[in-house]
């Protein structure tokens, strides 16, 4: 579904900090701030596309993937019922959000639960293992070679990972 025809599209460029130190950027607390009226809204259908991800490009050239709200909402309720997450959970996001696991896997899914996530800046075992001793996660995702890393951390028996 196309965007109501009386939306206005603007641009415009904001940052949370230094907005101060751009030409024509401003503070991110103004988009914050500002309020849309029902009017302005554009309604969506499930169809319509969501997100665009890109494949990894294993089996060839890397192709995008559109994602519908249809199709979020159904991985994400299938991913809620088949790991059990509940609103006591909290994940450890190891992964970039701009890759399917670390969003729709992860964000998305746990956020639908009121469950906590526990956002790395990027991969580094020690970083990784200090957030799994300080907030306990529940759960977490990895590929092998990460739990491969944080296994075989140098120092990875001075952390305390028990639950």
């Amino acid at each position: 579904m196309s965007p109501s025809p009386s939306m206005a599209w603007t641009s415009k460029r904001a940052l949370i900090s230094r907005h101060s130190h751009f030409s024509g950027v401003s503070p991110f607390s103004e988009l914050v701030e500002a309020t849309l009226s029902a009017d302005r809204l554009c309604v969506f259908d499930e169809s319509s596309p969501a997100a665009i991800y890109y494949t990894s490009g294993t089996t060839g050239l890397p192709k995008a993937v559109i994602h519908t709200h249809a199709s979020l909402t159904r991985a994400t309720s299938d991913q809620i019922r088949q790991i059990s997450i509940s609103s006591n959970d909290r994940t450890l996001i190891m992964f970039p959000v701009c890759y399917l696991i670390g969003f729709g896997s992860q964000i998305l899914t746990f956020h639908s639960c009121g469950a906590t996530c526990i956002l790395l800046r990027y991969f580094e075992p020690q970083l990784a293992l200090k957030a799994i001793q300080a907030y306990r996660p529940t759960k977490a995702y990895g590929f092998p070679k990460m739990y491969n890393d944080l296994v075989n951390y140098p120092e990875a028996g001075q952390y305390d990972l028990a639950r």
